[in-house]
């Protein structure tokens, strides 16, 4: 299990030479899977980029992100995409979800071509239960709601077992109530497994139920504070 991930000086641009543009600028964090870690900051902050580049997706410019001590900058293609696939979940805004398979299947698909040490469907017959919608099995996407549908894809995110669970703005397109639950539903779902979190959000009220708040600003980190240090901010 990959218990950490540390960026070291890690910078992001775009374009070059006069048309570059910097993203993200000397950055530097440890994150432990202990941990429910929220990234806050306004749109064009950097924060979706930083965590595209936590989570694999996005190489840095420059510097280094290590899962424990695996420099993830080396791996080849084929051993990176097997990282995530193995050790990495995400949730996206935008659910994803295929229209015409089921809960069900749509829960199952990141295992549709893998070979797993466990039952398949008895796993995402646990995950549908964990995020609430046992009865939903059999429902394609379009009879569902969409905190339901959002639903379908945390479950989705956990089926492979991952070490961590990269959350973009998952509540972008659900009313206040229904964020509030899935926020709700993450919270619990980090009590209840060993997966880390890490939750990008421009609502600071949604980031208050983290352990650890880290705000991103012009492609800075500005604050990064736990709960049991209210009043203090503390840099990694």
């Amino acid at each position: 299990m990959h218990k950490k991930i540390t960026l070291e000086n890690v910078r992001k641009t775009f374009g070059k030479s006069e048309a570059r543009t910097v993203v993200l600028e000397n950055i530097s964090l440890t994150l432990d899977s202990k941990d429910f870690i929220s990234v806050i900051g306004s749109s064009g902050s950097g924060k979706s980029t930083l965590l595209s580049i936590i989570g694999t997706l996005e190489k840095p410019t420059d510097g280094k992100v290590f899962y424990d001590v695996q420099d993830v900058n080396k791996l080849r293609a084929n051993k990176l995409s097997e990282l995530r696939n193995q050790h990495v979940g995400f949730i996206f805004q935008q659910f994803h979800l295929l229209p015409t398979l089921t809960a069900m299947e749509n829960i199952l698909a990141p295992l549709f071509h893998r070979n797993v040490s466990y039952n398949k469907e008895s796993r995402a017959k646990e995950l549908l239960e964990l995020v609430g919608l046992a009865d939903k099995h059999s429902s394609l996407p379009s009879q569902l709601s969409g905190g339901q549908q959002q639903r379908v894809a945390i479950a989705r995110s956990l089926i492979a077992e991952p070490d961590w669970i990269f959350a973009d703005e998952p509540t972008g397109n659900l009313d206040s109530t229904t964020s509030e639950n899935i926020i709700n539903l993450l919270t619990n779902i980090k009590q209840t497994t060993n997966c880390g979190i890490v939750l990008v959000t421009h609502d600071s009220a949604l980031s208050g139920q983290a352990d650890r708040v880290i705000e991103i600003k012009d492609g800075h980190i500005v604050k990064d504070q736990r709960k049991h240090q209210i009043g203090a901010d503390t840099n990694d």
